[in-house]
């Protein structure tokens, strides 16, 4: 377990110096409003940082960071066992479950999975970096989720993350 939590700090740095680059075109959000730290703007939705996310002995999840305000944003944790995701959306902690998934796995996860819950579908699309083989998960290339509310406005937002297991 501290293996992991080491992996995943160093991991923290390469990912956000990952999603900058990603995001430092993106023009920040809505028109001239600043970026809240710790928050993502998602249109109709913020993403707010989630808490550290436990990780049972056998089991695997996707972690995910988006920037926001110059500084990494944990947005998502998703499981392949029970399949489904958490956020923390407008001030609230949501669990949605996985509606489909599709392309190559690892771990459990998919290139492409869909989480649904009441009024908000998340789409994590993923690219796996089959050079850089990880011990207990797998380097994740290139993210983004596909965010859409009820009245069908997507907003893409680049992430950057990984898969881990705990053996």
């Amino acid at each position: 377990m501290a293996s992991l939590r080491i992996a995943a700090r160093g991991l923290t740095l390469a990912v956000a110096l990952g999603v900058a680059a990603a995001c430092a075109s993106s023009g920040g959000g809505r028109g001239d409003t600043p970026a809240r730290p710790g928050v993502v703007d998602a249109g109709a939705f913020q993403f707010e940082e989630l808490p550290a996310q436990p990780l049972t002995p056998g089991s695997c999840a996707m972690f995910l960071w988006a920037q926001s305000a110059g500084e990494p944003v944990f947005v998502l944790a998703a499981y392949a066992q029970p399949a489904e995701a958490r956020v923390r959306i407008d001030g609230r902690d949501r669990t949605l479950r996985r509606a489909s998934a599709e392309g190559q796995s690892a771990s459990g996860h998919f290139e492409r999975q869909t989480y649904v819950d009441r009024g908000v579908s998340i789409t994590v699309d993923v690219e796996f970096a089959r050079d850089r083989p990880m011990v207990d998960g797998a380097a994740l290339e290139r993210a983004t989720l596909r965010v859409t509310d009820d009245d069908g406005w997507e907003t893409i937002i680049p992430v950057g993350g990984l898969i881990g297991c705990q053996p």
